[in-house]
């Protein structure tokens, strides 16, 4: 046999062990890649289990821990009993933001912005406790303007609106938060001061 005959089979088995290291490559990798998708798996799914918690955990505290918002639409004909004064069409609207744990422990703060009109010049303005039908006592005080002519809120209400930010319990402001359709907004002015409009919270 000469060189060149002897040479084949060396050759051949030199291309055989290169294509079995290509193949074990190719598997390699192949097993490499569905490691790879198995670990975005797991981290997908860790992901929404996190996630699942965070929602679970944000549910607890938003009526707890985070602002809730209402928007209050005010009637002068939602007014009863002897605040009865549907022949008026005073109207406004209230935007609440019921924060429980603003401020020292124990104590929230609920904040508003009020407008409003054709109506008289509200003096008083409250969030009360009762339902549609009936009138209840006062929960939150938003504002009292009777005998304070030179408090400059009053300023803004002769413009038809004003914001502002008073301090209530926790406890109050999570029971607004948990039954707003228990508690109401109610404007007060010289002509109505057992009423001039008011508007269920939710």
């Amino acid at each position: 046999m000469n060189s060149a005959d002897r040479a084949i089979p060396i050759a051949r088995r030199h291309v055989s062990t290169f294509a079995t290291r290509l193949v074990a490559a190719a598997v390699g990798v192949a097993r490499t890649r569905r490691r790879i998708r198995m670990g975005k798996r797991k981290v997908l799914f860790a992901s929404a289990a996190v996630v699942a918690v965070g929602i679970g955990a944000g549910g607890i505290a938003t009526a707890r821990g985070h602002d809730e918002r209402f928007h209050v639409t005010l009637q002068a004909d939602n007014e009863t009993g002897v605040n009865d004064i549907s022949e008026t069409d005073g109207r406004g609207s209230v935007r609440l933001t019921l924060d429980p744990e603003e401020g020292d422990p124990g104590m929230g703060e609920v904040c508003f912005d009020l407008r409003f009109g054709h109506s008289g010049t509200p003096n008083r303005g409250h969030i009360h406790t009762v339902t549609a039908t009936a009138n209840g006592g006062i929960v939150v005080p938003l504002f009292e303007l009777v005998g304070a002519a030179s408090n400059p809120s009053n300023d803004a209400l002769e413009d038809g609106r004003l914001k502002g930010c008073v301090a209530a319990t926790t406890d109050q402001i999570n029971a607004i938060i948990a039954t707003p359709s228990a508690f109401y907004v109610n404007l007060h002015n010289a002509r109505w001061p057992a009423g001039a409009m008011r508007g269920q919270v939710g």
